[in-house]
This record gives C-alpha cells, sequence and structure tokens, in this order.
C-alpha cells in the first residue's frame, strides 16, 4: 500500500519493532531467573518495559503514517454527503 501511496518503506520499521519485542523474552527469562531479588533485577526491569514500549511506539507511529490518508478520504466523504448532487 506504501508504493501506491508513494510514501517510503516505513513499514521496514516494524520489523525493527519486531525484533525489540522479541529480545524482550530474552531480557523477561533473565529477570525470571534471578531466585533472590537483587538490585540489579530492578535495571532488568526497567529495561523489559523499556523495549516493550518503544516496539510498541515504533508500530503506532508507523501505523499512523500509513493511514493518516484515510482522514482526508473520510472527511472529504461526509463533506460530500451533505451536499445534493443533482
Amino acid at each position: 500500500m506504501g508504493n501506491g501511496l508513494g510514501l517510503a518503506p516505513y513499514y521496514l520499521l516494524d520489523y525493527a519493532a519486531c525484533i525489540i519485542a522479541l529480545s524482550s523474552i530474552y531480557v523477561h527469562a533473565q529477570l525470571h531467573a534471578q531466585l533472590h531479588p537483587q538490585p540489579s533485577s530492578l535495571d532488568l526491569q526497567g529495561l523489559y518495559i523499556s523495549l516493550l514500549l518503544l516496539s510498541n511506539v515504533i508500530v503506532i507511529l508507523v501505523s499512523f503514517k500509513y493511514w493518516w490518508w484515510l482522514k482526508d478520504e473520510l472527511l472529504s466523504k461526509s463533506e460530500q454527503g451533505g451536499k445534493s448532487h443533482e
């Protein structure tokens, strides 16, 4: 769809977000591998949440970039809906 709209290949950022989210699995496993809470576990927990948050923000921004054109389509249809076509 991006090619049809003439947009840059922003969808590649979705692949990066997927890799970031998958890397959070490793961090999560390391977090649960520790039997006793340690000060370093807070660092791992923060890294885990940060990775998930970053991947979600990337996906949302890319989605907005690709789907923003719908705003113009929907607004133009609603403006035309109120007018008669005689």
